[in-house]
């Protein structure tokens, strides 16, 4: 904080003892010349003095009570002339409590002040036998008069400005944070999303061929063999893919590594022949033109099958039946297997499907997760953009 920005947190949170070290120099600047003035020019008289000091006193309130201090200062002011005290030097203090309400009221207001002021002083001259338009000096006081209101009026202009503008830099200091925590919130929910979709199919899969293997153990070694094969290899590819994963995340610079293309379609006869190869019997149609999708509609299909496939491993009877249809408005993406408890539905941690359905509604799809006869169903609708993804 540098010397003007303290100086200016010092005169708005001190108020009273910051209008004080102003009245005391409002009261040299204007008394002094006064009071050493030569011989030859009009002296200072002890009723000028006495009404300058009571004047700069009541300054001490000018932001406190401005109004009222302006009333005071210019009785002040006007109470100097009638008594013969002159006009000059008590007016100094009048004329700063009126800049103050100038600056804190409405132009209007201002004006109607200013106003009031020159109309006391003018009664006041008349009052004490003066000819208030016949003096070049009071003359010239009533333009200081207009001149101090018109300062205070812009000043005011000018600090309604500054405020807009901090307010303004406020509001958008607030979006901002607030736009990061949303950025923030929505990379954690498909950082979260990931991480589910590339482990839950894989640990299902572990479970059940683990589960397998423990039961063939002594009967059939050879199947239990081949059981903890699928388990190997399905935690082999559990790990690359949650390598990828955390390549992309640590290392946001690395184009290579931030551009590389996320799992689709592409990959669906990869994915089926993996759950094939661990004892799950997919029945897999694909029916429609096979064009290319946009990314977040492809990723999403892909990802829709794999949880489908990972329900069926966890809660089915080892077969599945897979639909990937491709019109040229949507992609219909259906996964049903049998599931007579209705455990696809209820069991596990439902993560799952709050991510897919969290993947459908950014791509504007619709999707439905349901039981229906003793069969378990997992369809999505997708639309396709032309030209988007």
């Amino acid at each position: 904080m540098n010397t003007f920005t303290r100086l200016r947190h010092v005169w708005r949170t001190h108020v009273v003892a910051a209008d004080a070290v102003l009245a005391v120099a409002v009261l040299l600047v204007v008394g002094l010349p006064r009071a050493l003035a030569p011989p030859l020019v009009d002296a200072v008289t002890a009723a000028e003095l006495t009404a300058l000091a009571i004047g700069c006193a009541a300054l001490v309130l000018r932001r406190t009570a401005p109004v009222a201090v302006l009333v005071v200062t210019t009785l002040i002011a006007a109470t100097s002339v009638v008594v013969g005290g002159g006009i000059a030097t008590p007016v100094g203090p009048a004329f700063v409590a009126l800049f103050t309400v100038a600056s804190r009221v409405t132009w209007g207001r201002a004006v109607a002040g200013a106003l009031a002021q020159v109309g006391v002083l003018t009664l006041a001259l008349a009052t004490a036998g003066l000819e208030p338009w016949g003096d070049v000096q009071v003359v010239g006081l009533f333009g200081w008069c207009g001149m101090v209101t018109a300062v205070g009026i812009a000043v005011r202009a000018q600090r309604a400005v500054v405020e807009s503008a901090e307010e303004r830099a406020a509001r958008a200091e607030h979006t901002r944070e607030e736009e990061a925590a949303r950025r923030v919130g929505e990379e954690r929910l498909r950082i979260a999303r990931e991480l589910h979709d590339v482990l839950a199919h894989h640990v299902a899969v572990v479970g059940v061929q683990a589960g397998v293997a423990e039961v063939l153990m002594e009967s059939r070694p050879e199947a239990a063999r081949t059981a903890l094969g699928h388990v190997q290899s399905a935690t082999e590819t559990a790990l690359a893919e949650l390598g990828d994963l955390l390549e992309v995340l640590r290392d946001a610079a690395d184009d290579d590594a931030a551009t590389r293309p996320a799992p689709g379609l592409a990959n669906l006869d990869e994915l089926v022949d993996r759950s094939r190869a661990t004892g799950l019997l997919v029945n897999l149609q694909r029916g429609g033109a096979r064009e290319q999708l946009p990314a977040l509609a492809d990723h999403a299909a892909y990802r829709i099958v794999q949880e489908g496939l990972t329900n069926a491993h966890k809660h089915g009877t080892g077969r599945a039946e897979l639909l990937v249809e491709q019109s040229p408005v949507e992609l219909r993406v259906r996964v049903e297997n049998p599931d007579p408890t209705g455990a696809g539905r209820t069991g596990g941690s439902g993560y799952g499907l709050v991510g897919i359905r969290e993947r459908v509604t950014a791509v504007g799809g619709t999707m439905r997760a349901e039981s229906v006869a003793g069969t378990f169903v997992l369809e999505a609708y997708l639309p396709i953009r032309r030209g988007s993804g």
